[in-house]
């Protein structure tokens, strides 16, 4: 591998540990495109992408246990959805491999990655506003006596609210997982969006889930495109090299810098390298 190809992994792999460790943005949506960019074939971008993930959230989930900040019966659940329909999706992978040109299958799966990488770095820059927009408009309120009535109809609703996310929760695992398979792109951001809008779990518990189901879907996902013979080892082993030292850098900065002005750059910088791809 020339010298030249294997410093442009190093980097890119240290600016996507540099911006896990500063945002928690998934490496998928940097690392994926970020390869393309520089010449890597767009099915070995998106193995290398999920092992990253994989390595990353594997990391990370071990502290979340620890914390006891995760959903293990979402996790199953999610996981009862997306771990079939990843299975699925590297059999048609696979199936692609051996009846199309290698040229189509791979132009195929760069616009499916672009198209990917537009649309999880628009839903975060639209949550990020959201957010902020939420935060200026909405005044602190005088604390109110919650009557034993109240306090039951808000038990029973959340009681509901649990029975339908938790049948909500194979389905959306199960786009999860189609997703993330082909694109390499979504683990996160997908079930984090879920769980935080659609289920009435603590937001201590919405990242720990959506990192441990990303585990298990991520590692299955791997697995599958070690198998179909996508997965480039040597490039996977650059990337991790500056990865690893630049999320650590990046969790020492995220206490000095601004990670909401930084989301706000990357998700812009992403949209529009995505944008501009799609239409080249």
């Amino acid at each position: 591998m020339d010298w030249s190809l294997t410093a442009l992994l190093i980097t890119l792999g240290w600016l996507a540990g540099m911006a896990i460790g500063m945002t928690s943005i998934g490496g998928g949506l940097i690392v994926v495109p970020g390869l393309i960019l520089i010449g890597v074939s767009p099915s070995a971008a998106v193995s290398t992408g999920l092992f990253i993930n994989f390595v990353t959230r594997l990391v990370a989930s071990y502290q979340y246990c620890r914390q006891k900040t995760v959903c293990f019966s979402l996790v199953g659940a999610l996981a009862f959805g997306s771990i079939p329909l990843a299975i699925v999706t590297l059999i048609a992978l696979r199936l692609f491999q051996l009846n199309f040109d290698t040229q189509i299958i791979e132009s195929v799966i760069k616009q499916l990655v672009c198209g990917m990488a537009a649309f999880m770095s628009g839903m975060g820059l639209a949550s990020e506003l959201a957010f902020h927009w939420k935060k200026w408009r909405i005044k602190p309120r005088e604390p109110q006596i919650i009557s034993h009535s109240r306090l039951e109809d808000y038990q029973a609703n959340k009681a509901k609210s649990c029975k339908i996310c938790r049948a909500l929760s194979p389905l959306v695992g199960a786009i999860a997982g189609a997703a993330v398979t082909a694109s390499g792109i979504g683990s996160g951001g997908i079930i984090v969006a879920f769980l935080a809008s659609l289920t009435p779990i603590e937001p201590k518990f919405v990242v720990g889930t959506a990192i441990l189901h990303g585990v298990l879907l991520t590692a299955v996902a791997v697995i599958g495109h070690i198998g179909i013979g996508s997965f480039e080892p040597l490039i996977a082993t650059f990337v991790l090299t500056g990865a690893i030292p630049g999320v650590a850098i990046g969790g020492y900065l995220s206490l000095v810098v601004s990670s909401r002005l930084l989301k706000f750059a990357l998700f812009i910088a992403v949209l529009a390298g995505s944008v501009r791809a799609l239409l080249i």
